[in-house]
């Protein structure tokens, strides 16, 4: 329960962090004709520069918790490597307005929290957002050009008359101010072989029982575990869409769907769970019911049980949010029993060894978590068994032919996860001409989904790898297009959790 209470602290902090704008001029008689709301959107969206082209999301309004009763809500926004949005909020009544402001921080919060992990060039753009409350409409603008936001959205276009708007505007302010540093320690989780847990898997003790908590992770000796939380909500959101895909497509492809656990709900310490409520959050069972809210269309790849009966092995990163080449495997043998295929073996493929890596969650711990820093974690990058082609492509169109585990050893350390499928492209094709039967699958995926593509590519004609947050294409009809027999969603199980990075899902879902 402690933790929580620190966690909702840093929150409320972060929402009342806000710096308030001088709206009107000193002595100008106060304008109250109605704001042209169509005229202000078009100007926002044409007078204002993004680093990509907006367009109006679908669904919009599931992209946000906890919005007031009634509200509508309409975002525009880019490509999903760039954070530039505009996001327009019509209440019925003043006195929502504090809330959707509410809900409007938090969908920037989750938006922050994802591109800390793979562009963070859009975090000043992010923390530099320019919220707008003129009582029954409130605005927010993600851009770089903060300055004519912020003027045009003082000085709006009204029905009648041209003063200043007696509105507020304010910035959101950063929010990487770690919410606690305790001791380092380097004592490390440790194992106990051949001892099993209550629930019967290998059982992890750390010897080091002080659990260090920073703004996006714990640290508990040179460990560091991504938070978690479960959003009921936004689990709904992305069955739904997932299983709109598996019904469009039945008799097609099938659609399965692999959700992937994380590291605080396999490997965390069996006897420090009850001081980190994340911990506790069982996480086999809420993929359980994600996949039970999901159509029978979809085939539901649960690797929690495999992965927890191999929990005392190198599953998650020490120093990163993401999974190993390891862990990975298991879910790959999971996905290919509910397929009914053999997977190839890790002693059949090569593997490719990168030491010293630093990643995300060691550079969101202050100044870099001296434990991890001193125990850097080893890549170990498996090859498809086959000689599979790849060629990716990036955002602005340019294509590369490129190999499937790439030589990142002269890369920094916090590089060495590029080594799998070229890091998070919008796109990208495997051509396996050891599989001779035509067979095509598609796989939709955030970072998570990097590791699974050598060992997926060995078991198909043609693979396409899609990143949702990047690609801006039309998913079912894609899929027609290509001839899909197959495909896969493999999203690990915090992105279940997040409707901003689900509505970015949504926009290649039709």
């Amino acid at each position: 329960m402690k933790k929580n209470i620190v966690k909702v602290i840093a929150f409320v902090l972060m929402l009342c962090m806000v710096l308030p704008m001088a709206a009107c001029g000193g002595g100008e008689k106060e304008n109250t004709a109605p704001i042209n709301e169509s005229a202000l959107i078009d100007a926002l969206l044409n007078q204002v520069e993004y680093d990509s082209v907006l367009v109006e999301a679908e669904n919009a309004g599931r992209m946000f918790q906890d919005m007031p009763e009634g509200a509508t809500v309409t975002v525009y926004s880019g490509t999903g490597y760039c954070a530039d949005e505009v996001v327009v909020v019509k209440l019925l009544k003043e006195s929502d307005s504090e809330l959707a402001i509410k809900s409007i921080k938090y969908h920037i919060q989750q938006m922050r929290d994802q591109f800390a992990s793979y562009n963070t060039a859009e975090l000043p753009k992010i923390d530099g957002a320019v919220i707008w409350d003129s009582g029954l409409l409130v605005i927010a603008c993600v851009t770089n050009d903060h300055a004519a936001a912020k003027e045009l959205l003082k000085n709006p276009p009204r029905l009648t008359g041209d003063a200043p708007d007696d509105t507020t505007v304010t910035t959101l302010p950063g929010t990487t101010v770690p919410m606690t540093t305790l001791p380092v320690t380097t004592v490390p989780p440790t194992t106990a072989p051949g001892n099993l847990n209550s629930d019967g898997y290998p059982a992890i003790i750390s010897d080091d029982t002080n659990v260090r908590t920073f703004s996006a992770c714990y640290v508990v000796g040179n460990m560091a575990y991504e938070m978690y939380s479960y959003n009921s909500g936004a689990a709904e959101y992305y069955a739904e869409l997932v299983s709109h895909v598996a019904d469009q497509l039945a008799g097609e492809a099938t659609v399965y769907s692999l959700i992937i656990p994380t590291a605080i709900g396999v490997v965390f310490p069996d006897n420090l769970k009850d001081q980190v409520y994340d911990a506790q959050i069982p996480q086999g069972q809420k993929i359980d019911e994600v996949y039970a809210m999901m159509s029978d269309n979809v085939v539901g790849v649960n690797c929690f049980d495999r992965l927890m009966q191999h929990r005392d092995e190198y599953l998650y990163f020490r120093t990163d949010w993401h999974w190993t080449g390891t862990g990975a495997y298991y879910a790959y043998e999971q996905f290919c029993a509910d397929k009914g295929i053999t997977p190839y073996t890790m002693e059949q493929r090569q593997c490719s060894v990168f030491e010293g890596y630093l990643g995300g969650l060691y550079t969101q711990t202050t100044g870099g978590d001296s434990a991890l820093r001193q125990t850097p974690d080893t890549v170990y990058a498996y090859h498809c068994y086959n000689d599979v082609d790849m060629v990716y492509t990036t955002s602005g169109g340019s294509s590369y032919s490129w190999p499937v585990i790439m030589d990142v050893s002269g890369y920094d350390a916090t590089g060495k996860y590029l080594c799998f499928a070229a890091g998070d492209q919008p796109y990208a094709k495997f051509t396996n001409p050891a599989v001779t039967d035509g067979s095509v699958a598609i796989v939709v995926k955030e970072s998570f989904g990097n590791v699974l593509m050598s060992y997926v590519a060995d078991h198909y004609s043609t693979v396409y790898e899609i990143d949702y947050r990047h690609w801006n294409g039309d998913l079912v009809s894609f899929a027609r297009e290509v001839g899909a027999t197959d495909i896969l969603f493999a999203n690990n199980i915090g992105m279940v959790r997040s409707s901003y990075l689900i509505g970015m899902m949504d926009k290649i879902i039709n």
